[in-house]
């Protein structure tokens, strides 16, 4: 539940997308500050402007914080696999 006016909700709201699709894009891009900047912003907003005890503004936090951690576990590839294999096949031939 929303603790604004209905014209005011809709705005948190959308602002609320807009930060977890910008989320969503620093994640594919691999982006770490950006994304754990969306993240926290968007929880402020559900803490400022969701009701705290609600099972669904409180699900939607967890996931958030799960989310914020995950991302950081994500290693960059890097090519020493790839040049390993190419050296491999070039001894060979």
């Amino acid at each position: 539940a929303m603790l604004v006016s209905p014209d005011q909700g809709y705005f948190v709201r959308e602002n609320l997308k807009l930060r977890l699709l910008s989320a969503r894009l620093s994640l594919l891009s691999r982006n770490q500050d950006t994304l754990k900047s969306d993240l926290a912003a968007a929880d402020a907003t559900l803490a400022r402007y969701f009701d705290g005890a609600s099972k669904d503004t409180q699900t939607v936090r967890e996931l958030l914080k799960e989310v914020g951690a995950g991302s950081a576990a994500v290693a960059l590839p890097t090519l020493d696999t790839s040049l390993k294999a190419i050296q491999q096949y070039r001894s060979r031939g």
